[in-house]
């Protein structure tokens, strides 16, 4: 994987990849936690062909630790990483 790829992704794909999770897995965890999506949807999501639904954007956000207003990695607090 080359700089560019990874400065391509959206932030839901890089978080999703970091903690190695693959579309099917994340499909599963998002209905788990209230928000039923299957993994062709979550891809248009990462891709930004589609915007979820309250729900499935919650379950998303939530599995994956994004903040869930903006869907960005939240800012980790101390300056260390």
């Amino acid at each position: 994987m080359t700089q560019n790829d990874a400065e391509e992704r959206s932030p839901m794909q890089g978080r999703r990849i970091n903690l190695g999770l693959s579309l099917r897995a994340l499909s599963v965890a998002c209905s788990q936690a209230g928000g039923p999506i299957s993994d062709s949807q979550l891809s248009k999501i990462e891709r930004g062909v589609c915007v979820p639904r309250p729900s499935a954007r919650r379950a998303i956000t939530q599995v994956l630790g994004l903040d869930p207003v903006t869907g960005d990695e939240p800012a980790r607090i101390g300056g260390k990483s």
